[in-house]
């Protein structure tokens, strides 16, 4: 697999994101989505996925499946969780009520036909999903829960905590890239590699594997964009000097990306 490629989609000439190199970090379908918005707003996208995400064969994803149709609430880790959970199912349940952590999981259960989405009202992360009124209680209720292999216990014990029977499907496995990022590195010095953006904690410690000690050093004066205060704290913790939290969703970092190289930001 070719964990670094540069975007092809040619920028504009003007706009506060003109000709901005944007390391994304993603796993590389959700990575593609945003190079092309990005590339769309003037940007120069540059991919490396720090997490590569794979389908677990180890499970028997159909007759989890089948499954689901008997369970009241589905719940849904991450956008990967939607989309290797629910491959090649026909239709989703209608009687299942669907949960998310954030807009990009609901975002993607909507792209799959899910017709409504419960998220979070405080924190768009599992904290704040349990803090909805309606899951304080779930006595005799079947429930599932998608994720990755060894993801989300603590949500499972604290769903079963309030009286639901959890099955887990663990849906897809996760791994650090095999290559080092030398391309991002060079990028760097040559100047053209002007933000980076980071989803999650895990991703940012699979990355730094990847540097050699010159590129920490390099990376840490580039300004990073978050998620989440979580992310950016681990931003913090690595080194880097601007760990900017722009919040959830593609609109929110492009707002943030946007507002960063605005002519007028100091």
């Amino acid at each position: 697999m070719t964990n670094f490629h540069l975007g092809a989609v040619p920028a504009p000439a003007t706009g506060a994101l003109a000709n901005k190199g944007v390391l994304i970090t993603r796993p590389m379908w959700q990575a593609a989505a945003l190079a092309q918005t990005l590339a769309t707003a003037g940007a120069s996208p540059i991919i490396f996925p720090a997490i590569i995400i794979e389908s677990n064969a180890a499970i028997d994803l159909a007759e989890a499946q089948r499954r689901l149709a008997h369970c009241t609430r589905a719940f849904f880790v991450s956008a990967n969780a939607v989309r290797e959970g629910l491959r090649d199912l026909p239709f989703f349940p209608e009687q299942v009520r669907a949960y998310g952590p954030g807009p990009g999981t609901a975002k993607e259960l909507a792209a799959c036909g899910v017709a409504s989405v419960c998220t979070p009202t405080t924190s768009f992360d599992t904290v704040g999903l349990l803090a909805l009124p309606e899951l304080q209680s779930l006595a005799g209720e079947r429930v599932m829960l998608f994720t990755g292999v060894g993801g989300k216990g603590d949500l499972a014990a604290a769903l079963r905590a309030r009286g639901a029977n959890v099955e887990v499907v663990e849906c897809y496995t996760r791994r650090a890239p095999e290559t080092d990022a030398r391309g991002v590195e060079a990028l760097c010095a040559e100047g053209k590699l002007h933000a980076s953006v980071f989803t999650s904690v895990e991703g940012i410690h699979n990355f730094w594997q990847c540097l050699s000690a010159d590129g920490k050093q390099k990376l840490c004066a580039v300004p990073s964009f978050a998620p989440h205060p979580t992310v950016a704290a681990a931003l913090r913790a690595k080194g880097v000097t601007a760990a900017i939290d722009c919040g959830p969703g593609d609109d929110a970092l492009l707002a943030a990306l946007g507002d960063f190289f605005h002519p007028s930001h100091t």
